[in-house]
């Protein structure tokens, strides 16, 4: 799987580069000036002043917000409870019944602020998308995730200390690492595609 996701990686750098080379020979042999070249003083300019802009995407901090939750969420073991075979423990039974508390509270708060006439997540005439609500789902599913995670892993005893629930954030970002890489050459390769044709 590694050397698969290195040859992906790889692929997506050359197309970079062909890109770049194609830009320069489309835009010397059009002279009506529909394709711009990436070597030309304007790309060079648009690659370096607009290179964190254009990784600067929502996208991204689903990537991390999503690691960190799927990294708490798997360190808890939580995830081991719901297959046929294992059998809850007491620890393990409270901490669901406060799961179920907490996603149920998270659900109340969040019909409160979605549901009721004039509420604080609708947009300004009243629709549900686009809203503040529609814009913060992902981040609000990804706290959901983690904060129901941790709490089952404190309370069932998985997590013994705070550093656990830490070192669980850490693994989460490792294992989405590739995902980090791939968000940053396919952003990087689809925005120069649309200054060069745009």
């Amino acid at each position: 799987m590694n050397r698969v996701a290195s040859y992906i990686a790889l692929a997506l750098c050359v197309a970079e580069v062909l890109l770049i080379l194609m830009s320069w020979l489309l835009s010397v042999s059009l002279a009506d000036g529909s394709v711009r070249s990436l070597l030309s003083s304007e790309g060079v300019r648009w690659f370096f002043g607009s290179y964190v802009d254009i990784l600067l995407r929502q996208q991204l901090i689903w990537i991390l917000l999503l690691s960190l939750s799927w990294g708490v969420y798997k360190g808890s073991g939580m995830g081991a409870i719901f297959r046929s075979a294992h059998r809850l423990q007491y620890r393990e039974r409270i901490a669901l019944w406060l799961v179920a508390f907490i996603a149920a509270l998270i659900v109340t708060v969040l019909l409160l602020l979605t549901a009721i006439p004039h509420a604080v997540l609708l947009s300004v005439t009243g629709a549900l998308f686009p809203s503040p609500f529609s814009e913060s789902i992902f981040p609000v599913l990804a706290f959901s995730l983690f904060s129901t995670s941790a709490v089952f892993g404190i309370v069932s005893g998985t997590f013994q200390h705070i550093d656990n629930v830490y070192q669980s954030m850490k693994q989460g970002v490792n294992s989405f690492a590739p995902l980090f890489l791939f968000y940053v050459l396919i952003t990087q390769l689809l925005s120069s595609f649309i200054f060069v044709f745009g």
